[in-house]
């Protein structure tokens, strides 16, 4: 993420993403700087948001996890 794009990353960036219907998850990790951003579109259709500050982010599917600490390191 960078700090001149943000602005994208977040906005029409997210929407054009989900706008796909096969993206299920959209994360937004800053360097250096906590929280991940975790977006996942849920069944219904619906996107949830999760701030991460630690442990890990579960993506599923395709069954996947992140460990955030490590990312952080």
């Amino acid at each position: 993420l960078s700090p001149s794009t943000q602005h994208i990353d977040v906005g029409p960036k997210l929407s054009g993403y989900f706008s796909k219907p096969s993206i299920a998850h959209y994360l937004i990790i800053a360097p250096g700087k906590r929280p991940l951003i975790h977006h996942q579109r849920q069944a219904d259709g619906t996107i949830l948001t999760r701030l991460a500050n630690g442990g890990e982010v579960l993506l599923e599917p395709p069954g996947l996890s992140l460990d955030v600490d490590a990312l952080y390191g």
